[in-house]
């Protein structure tokens, strides 16, 4: 049901944001307030559009990327170095360790995994259309690095 185009459920929302924002503490954690507060939360959930969001960029996570280069530094010379990396999203954390370890240590063999439950956001990294890193593809031509599909099991 609609009124002037928009949804009464949608008022009644805004005018309890208001009236929950305008209430003290002591009274929102009175038990009979907070179960309305839980109904409205329910009621706010099933009616919201939710949506993945896929934001990244390279070199993202700083301090991470410096532990696993000091890490990669104690590999003997020539050694092999597996990563897998849970929640790949578009690949730019992935392209960022690779430059990262290779940069500190071109002699290691990498072998990585990456894996993403979403499929739309796994196949645009499996195109590898962020950026053309030649150890990157080097590694991908020699199996060494593999993009996959997360199961989701509900």
């Amino acid at each position: 049901m609609r009124v002037l185009g928009k949804s009464p459920v949608g008022a009644y929302l805004r005018l309890n944001w208001e009236v929950w924002r305008l209430l003290p503490p002591r009274v929102r954690d009175l038990h009979p307030v907070r179960s309305y507060g839980g109904w409205l939360h329910s009621l706010v959930r099933s009616r919201a559009n939710r949506e993945q969001y896929f934001g990244t960029f390279f070199l993202r996570n700083r301090p991470a990327l410096e532990l696993m280069r000091r890490l990669a530094e104690r590999k003997a010379s020539g050694s092999t170095l597996r990563i897998a990396v849970l929640g790949c999203s578009i690949g730019a954390e992935v392209y960022s360790i690779l430059w990262m370890i290779r940069s500190a240590r071109p002699d290691l063999k990498i072998v990585l995994s990456a894996i993403d439950i979403s499929k739309e956001i796994l196949s645009f990294a499996e195109a590898g259309r962020l950026i053309n890193l030649r150890t990157f593809d080097r590694g991908r031509e020699a199996g060494n690095v593999r993009l996959g599909r997360q199961s989701s099991q509900s």
